[in-house]
């Protein structure tokens, strides 16, 4: 008996010594990712491109310029490429479509994950038959979420400038790994779409960051959800970060993002009013830019979507 039980402990301490090589082996294998890269910025017409040079892999950040921002992310490897977002306003198609055709970009899939308009931008000969990734939870929100607000609010709100054709998915897709254009991602539902973690390039996406900046939180869950997986992607050793409104950020961004929504949650705990919740974020807060938070605190203190405040 003595003997068996020698034997499971050194069969244990191999095992957990294989595991821990493997952790070791992954956390080195995204520092090198992230030590490794080479940037260059591209001017367009309109907006401009910052490209992120892993070796294997193209990361090209679009800056769209546009009314809200918005940031477009083309993940590149051996010829093959995936889009996360689209260009929504009618004036960044062409560049954007051109810097892909200029570039031999061949893009096989778009993940809106959290911006399923503009859905025009691949009606073209090259762009029309790529995969058109959703999960369920997206088409929910869209649908029924504060999402449905914003459809028809961002119309109104931009008018003929903006393209507000929804995207139609063509695969449904679940949390977990996938595989897309050579590249493997994980997927995370969130309150109101998915991230993308992206661990060859050790990056993640998510929607709206911005360290000096105002978040957009859409009450208590969306809070809750977002500081739980933030510290999740932390935890896991990611220390590039994506959103869809600002330029990518550091570890230290994140980290600094988090400790801005945990001191939320405690400005709200003490804020009866939304006029109060506002005044004491400014002054918790005050050089950040104002942002998002007008549209957080209708969120918190009258339950109500935001439409085109996004």
């Amino acid at each position: 008996m003595k003997n068996i039980i020698t034997y499971l402990f050194i069969v244990a301490a191999i095992t957990l010594g294989a595991c821990n090589s493997k952790t070791n082996a992954e956390k080195k294998k995204q520092a090198k990712a992230q030590t490794e890269v080479t940037k260059s910025t591209i001017q367009l017409s309109k907006g401009n491109v910052e490209v992120f040079d892993y070796g294997t892999v193209k990361m090209h950040a679009y800056f769209t310029k546009d009314m809200m921002n918005d940031l477009v992310i083309v993940l590149e490897k051996n010829g093959k490429a995936a889009l996360i977002e689209s260009p929504a306003f009618w004036d960044n198609y062409d560049e954007f479509r051109n810097y892909l055709s200029t570039n031999n970009i061949i893009v096989e899939a778009i993940l809106p994950s959290y911006h399923p308009l503009g859905g025009n931008f691949i009606e073209t000969e090259a762009l029309k038959d790529i995969d058109v990734y959703f999960t369920q939870n997206v088409l929910d929100y869209w649908e029924t979420g504060f999402g449905s607000v914003m459809k028809a609010g961002i119309p109104k709100a931009f008018g003929d400038k903006v393209d507000a054709q929804f995207y139609i998915p063509t695969k449904m897709i679940e949390e977990g790994e996938i595989e897309i254009a050579g590249i493997k991602i994980q997927i995370t539902n969130t309150y109101d779409g998915y991230d993308i973690e992206i661990p060859e390039i050790n990056t993640v996406y998510v929607h709206i960051l911005g360290h000096d900046v105002h978040s957009e939180i859409l009450g208590h869950e969306h809070l809750d959800l977002s500081i739980k997986h933030f510290k999740g992607y932390l935890s896991k050793g990611y220390t590039r970060f994506l959103s869809s409104h600002y330029g990518p950020e550091n570890k230290v961004d994140m980290e600094t993002k988090v400790a801005y929504l945990e001191n939320m949650e405690k400005i709200i705990a003490k804020s009866k009013t939304s006029d109060e919740f506002v005044k004491n974020m400014k002054t918790a807060y005050p050089d950040y830019k104002e942002g998002y938070l007008m549209a957080s605190a209708r969120s918190f203190y009258s339950n109500q979507a935001q439409g085109h405040q996004h």
